[in-house]
């Protein structure tokens, strides 16, 4: 083989090989990737898959994702960012130090519900219903007209 030959193929394998590896990034919203996340789960088109928090959760710097949703069952401490495909769910007594997104391409009802005696400091952005149940919250909601915010 010529040099010129090996320097065009090497070329074209190195080409192949970026496309490739951009293409298996998971993408929740705009350019962010898997090495934006201390956690991410799910599976892109699949209902049951996501992240359960349970109670007594904390996490000290990070973001989470999901392709589906993100729910806790229980009191949750988290500084970094929710971004989730579906619908962001925290019953009582969530801290939650970051912005909250569901883009709710799954269409729930709810896209954000966060429920009593819990603390919001960031922005909540929704792709549905907003429903707050009592906490105290520090940043801006935005939701589309067609969607209602109860809080």
């Amino acid at each position: 083989m010529t040099m010129q030959k090996k320097d065009s193929t090497l070329k074209l394998f190195n080409g192949m090989l970026i496309a490739f590896l951009c293409s298996i990034s998971p993408v929740v919203f705009g350019q962010s990737s898997l090495k934006d996340y201390i956690l991410f789960s799910g599976k892109s088109g699949c209902s049951n898959c996501g992240i359960d928090f349970g109670g007594g959760l904390k996490i000290t710097s990070g973001n989470t994702g999901s392709y589906n949703f993100i729910r806790s069952f229980g009191s949750t401490d988290i500084n970094g960012d929710l971004h989730s495909q579906g619908f962001v769910h925290f019953v009582d007594y969530a801290v939650l130090n970051g912005n909250i997104r569901s883009a709710n391409v799954t269409k729930y009802t709810t896209a954000v519900y966060i429920g009593k005696h819990s603390k919001i400091t960031g922005n909540i952005d929704g792709d549905g219903n907003i429903q707050i149940g009592g906490p105290v919250i520090k940043g801006d909601i935005t939701l589309p007209k067609k969607y209602t915010y109860t809080g």
